[in-house]
């Protein structure tokens, strides 16, 4: 990750970087409580004990643990406002991962029991000790960093969930658009849609909020071998068995689906959709060959990273994959370091790995973070 100065995160929304404290009396007491931390504190390689089949949980907190939007976040103090109970609280949670990974010396094993307590007030689905899917937790998760971003419930005009069902009409409708909490800075990107009738070529664009993008990895019973086809299959124009009503044509025509990426992320996740509900719940078990450094131009509306001047060049610094059957199985991380090192995070066991570890791995959730920002 390209982190130098000006460029990622000093310049980034919402996370000034102050050079002095200007206020003597802060500055004292600054100075007075406050201590560098060691180098081994300020890595964040823990691991987490399994709380019983809770690795669903533990590999998409490593993921989060380790962005650097959502790491500034924290360890700058911006949801130490929070007025919520913490015990109550999703993110104030997280907050306290945050607090003992970056400052204790210690590595064993964090318990997240705080976080499982909460999380199980908060969406009962989640309660008990059953195996969960690591990315509807994922979705879950930053749901509540979205509702709970202190900034965001100090401004004038609230946003609605990230589930809600609400009308999607235009950029200026919509208030998702103009969210400003920490979920939005750092994973949202934009997605067009455009139908086009097969009579008279008329096109109907729709243009929706982005968080993740969620990939077929097979085609017409084909596995599809790389995370570029992938890509290609998700872009690609589709025939629909629909009608659809041209207002040009006055009637019922065929229409083609195509969609874009209008607007890149700074963090980008892809979700390779290995598991199937149908009938019986099946898990796809080809290997997709993913990328250490992603070109995602070619995927963007005409080919470029609309509304914005930085690269479309991103830094994959995270892998969710699952080993066994669909309900017996268990997630594992491997996450790369502020170093380029990489590690893995199998619940409370770390251990460093090659890059060669990662692009074997059969990935499930992908995390790549913008190469260098504008």
């Amino acid at each position: 990750m390209n982190l130098k100065a000006g460029g990622m995160l000093s310049a980034y929304p919402g996370m000034p970087v102050h050079d002095l404290e200007h206020n003597s009396k802060k500055e004292q007491l600054i100075k007075k409580y406050s201590r560098i931390p060691t180098y081994k504190a300020t890595r964040g390689l823990k691991g987490f004990i399994n709380m019983g089949s809770t690795c669903f949980m533990s590999s998409i907190l490593q993921a989060i643990v380790h962005n650097p939007f959502i790491r500034d976040y924290y360890l700058s103090g911006s949801h130490l406002d929070c007025p919520r109970d913490p015990k109550d609280c999703i993110s104030c949670c997280v907050g306290e991962i945050f607090k003992d990974f970056y400052s204790s010396t210690s590595t064993s094993g964090y318990g997240p029991s705080s976080m499982l307590s909460a999380a199980w007030k908060v969406r009962k689905s989640l309660a008990g000790y059953s195996e969960q899917d690591a990315h509807e937790f994922w979705q879950f998760l930053i749901h509540q960093l979205h509702k709970n971003d202190t900034k965001r419930l100090h401004d004038r005009e609230s946003t609605p969930a990230l589930d809600s069902d609400g009308d999607k009409k235009d950029l200026a409708s919509n208030p998702l658009f103009k969210c400003d909490c920490i979920t939005h800075r750092t994973f949202a990107g934009e997605l067009q849609s455009t139908l086009t009738c097969a009579d008279c070529g008329n096109k109907h664009v729709t243009i929706d909020p982005m968080l993740d993008l969620s990939l077929e990895i097979r085609e017409r019973n084909e596995s599809l071998k790389t995370l570029d086809e992938c890509l290609q299959k998700f872009t690609k124009p589709e025939k629909l068995d629909i009608l659809f009503s041209c207002p040009r044509c006055a009637k019922k025509t065929g229409v083609t689906k195509q969609l874009q990426i209008r607007k890149l992320p700074p963090t980008l996740c892809i979700q390779l959709k290995r598991f199937e509900h149908v009938n019986v719940s099946t898990k796809l078990e080809a290997h997709v060959d993913i990328p250490l450094i992603l070109d995602m131009s070619k995927y963007t509306l005409d080919g470029r990273r609309n509304g914005d001047s930085g690269s479309d060049l991103y830094e994959l610094y995270a892998v969710v994959y699952h080993i066994g059957n669909v309900n017996t199985g268990h997630y594992i991380s491997l996450v790369k370091d502020r170093d380029g090192m990489w590690f893995k995070f199998d619940d409370s066991h770390v251990v460093r790995v090659s890059e060669k570890d990662v692009l074997a791995s059969q990935a499930y959730l992908l995390f790549y973070i913008i190469h260098e920002m504008p």
